[in-house]
């Protein structure tokens, strides 16, 4: 695997204008933004983590005691859900994976991409309501959207459609998905407000939905699951503490076993995104962040050892990896920054790239580009682009999304951009925004795409 050199850098904004067909354009050369600077955390969506009424004794008494987060910066949590299902009518084999697709993430170009400049299309559709995430099919035929509830939805590249191809019930909040490597299955992960995790399977055989019931989680919340690219995944739970704070909890995931025996840790901050990376010898390792009431980072090596860093920084909610394994870059949203874990070791500078009102991050599937995402602000929804191999403030590329607050759009302050989902094969894919509120309930599935970039056909 190929190791970055990175360093920090303040975001930049760049001229957006209207596209011909309607759509809108955002990028070019990065620059230090003209505007003062945002409060980061003033457009952020916050949710009260919801703590379980008991604690798991088994689990209590496996989990390690480990050093105190940091102080909380802001004691509630970004809102989000969970994600996604697949096309009824998707014409792939069960299990087929675009050997093309995956050369691109093995052999990217050594070199850092070229500054993008980004198009965005609303995808026209009245189904959806905060939608908190989305996984394209590794063939790249299809996506799968998750309602913030019940639903889950497919949109057919093709036809550009989407259709509910999945119902879990009302009670279900969708919190993350993802596909196995090979496209066979897609692991979805929701809660119920008890507190209990489900574990939800698409099948792509089938074009099914259904509840592993075997695999629920009492007493705690499902918050992420990641594969590595030979198929080992793993999943990540949170819960109360029968005291004071967390416990953070990784269970193997496979299409042929499910899951495995949990290894659990103690920590001051609730957990909710993990990734995988490397640790200080070149072996997969898993980096955890932990953003619930204050900030605890950490990761599994090679040998199975939780480590907790011993850095400090603000909340810190969302990670993602490098498809090359490489390294993993995660968004401090309390303190607007972009942390880099890396070798084994956490990078939470003080001088790291200011990414004001940013929440969420998705690299693309060739590993030379992410989308950093945040809310609406200034009337524009605030997107950033990290290029690989250039962790500076001046080579990060504000790409917002102009005219947001105005149609199709008509975002208000509230409404923020979710999650992003690259589609393989090609330099673009898909966003969802949107938010959950007495006054306002928004759901948006907004195309994008690099202009000049491989088209996404």
């Amino acid at each position: 695997m190929r190791t970055a050199s990175l360093g920090l850098s303040a975001l930049v904004l760049v001229g957006c204008a209207a596209g011909d067909d309607g759509s809108s354009v955002a990028g070019g050369d990065s620059g230090r933004p003209d505007t003062a600077l945002q409060d980061s955390g003033s457009d952020t969506s916050t949710m009260d983590s919801t703590a379980a009424d008991a604690a798991d004794s088994t689990l209590d008494a496996a989990a390690e005691a480990t050093p105190d987060a940091p102080a909380d910066v802001t004691p509630d949590t970004p809102a989000e859900t969970l994600a996604a299902d697949t096309m009824a009518d998707a014409t792939d084999a069960a299990g087929a994976t675009d050997a093309a697709d995956a050369a691109d993430a093995a052999d990217a170009p050594l070199g850092p991409a070229t500054p993008g400049t980004y198009v965005y299309t609303a995808v026209p559709q009245y189904v959806l309501t905060n939608p908190p995430t989305l996984a394209w099919h590794p063939s790249g035929a299809y996506a799968l959207v998750l309602n913030e509830n019940d639903a889950v939805y497919s949109y057919a590249a093709a036809t550009k459609a989407l259709t509910k191809v999945g119902s879990a019930g009302a009670s279900v909040s969708w919190r993350a998905i993802a596909f196995t490597p090979d496209g066979s299955k897609a692991v979805l992960l929701g809660n119920t407000s008890a507190p209990q995790g489900q574990l939800w399977l698409w099948d792509h055989a089938t074009s099914t939905l259904a509840q592993v019931t075997t695999a629920s989680y009492a007493g705690g919340t499902y918050e992420s699951i990641a594969f590595r690219a030979d198929g080992a995944g793993k999943v990540l739970g949170s819960r109360a503490a029968s005291g004071a704070g967390y416990i953070a909890t990784l269970l193997d995931w496979t299409a042929a076993a499910g899951l495995g025996a949990p290894s659990a840790k103690n920590t001051s901050a609730g957990c909710q995104d993990l990734a995988w990376a490397t640790d200080a010898f070149g072996a997969p390792a898993v980096a955890v962040v932990c953003g619930v009431n204050g900030v605890t980072l950490l990761h599994v090596d090679g040998g199975g050892v939780w480590n907790v860093a011993s850095t400090s920084g603000g909340n810190t909610s969302r990670i993602s990896a490098r498809p090359q394994g490489d390294y993993a870059l995660a968004v401090g949203w309390s303190g607007a920054k972009l942390y880099r874990f890396q070798t084994g070791a956490w990078n939470t500078d003080y001088g790291n790239p200011a990414v004001n009102g940013a929440f969420q991050i998705a690299f693309a599937t060739d590993g030379r580009r992410a989308l950093v995402l945040g809310g609406t602000f200034g009337g524009v929804g605030q997107v950033y682009e990290f290029r690989h191999d250039l962790f500076t403030q001046s080579e990060i590329g504000d790409v917002s999304i102009p005219g947001f607050t105005a149609a199709p759009y008509n975002a208000d302050s509230g409404t923020k951009l979710n999650d992003a989902a690259w589609r393989p094969g090609c330099e673009g894919g898909l966003l969802v925004a949107g938010e959950d509120t007495l006054s306002a309930k928004k759901g948006m599935l907004v195309r994008f795409e690099v202009s000049g970039g491989a088209a996404c056909p």
